[in-house]
């Protein structure tokens, strides 16, 4: 099976490495699990895509105004189980597409997505990730906020501040799409 084409909205099977992880001296996440991608943009070297994901996870989350719960539907139709699962829009990774992280999904050889969030879902993904990363000040000098830990090369430079759908004007890659009918 090809690799998806990354788009904001795709989950995909990707080793996350947590900040504590990286300031405990990790350079690589211990588990693959489904990430959200939240960013794709092509950096015009050489037709490179840098890629920002979210991850997911059955954990609580600390701060629960900066995840975003996935519904019971969501999750069936993602095949990602029944037990409860969040966003966490506080931790993010960058890289370059398809970057050595991508996994495939345990079980499935070959295949690399679970699919796409509706955009309902993803909505407030985005919103909890303005909040997180661009409260006043954190974007001054005119580079990716600090939340977002680089895993490969610099910092791509933000184009206007304020927001994370407006930095890179965010577009949804299936505006006729039927997965809002999962929530």
């Amino acid at each position: 099976m090809a690799l998806p084409t990354p788009v904001p909205g795709l989950v995909i099977s990707f080793s996350f490495l947590w900040s504590h992880e990286h300031e405990g001296g990790a350079e690589e996440g211990n588990k693959t699990r489904p990430c959200t991608i939240v960013v794709a943009a092509e950096t015009g070297e050489a037709g490179e895509t840098e890629v920002i994901v979210a991850p997911m996870t059955t954990r609580p989350p600390e701060s629960p105004e900066l995840a975003v719960e996935v519904p019971p539907r969501v999750r069936n139709h993602l095949g990602l189980g029944t037990d409860r699962c969040w966003i966490i829009c506080s931790e993010l990774n960058r890289f370059v597409w398809p970057g050595y992280d991508l996994a495939a999904i345990p079980g499935q050889p070959g295949r690399f997505d679970h699919g796409m969030l509706p955009r309902r879902l993803f909505e407030p993904v985005s919103s909890a990730i303005d909040h997180g990363l661009f409260r006043p000040g954190t974007a001054s000098s005119g580079l990716v906020p600090t939340g977002i830990l680089m895993k490969a090369g610099n910092a791509p430079k933000l184009t206007s501040g304020g927001s994370l759908s407006k930095v890179w004007n965010i577009p949804w890659p299936c505006e006729n799409s039927r997965s809002d009918r999962w929530i």
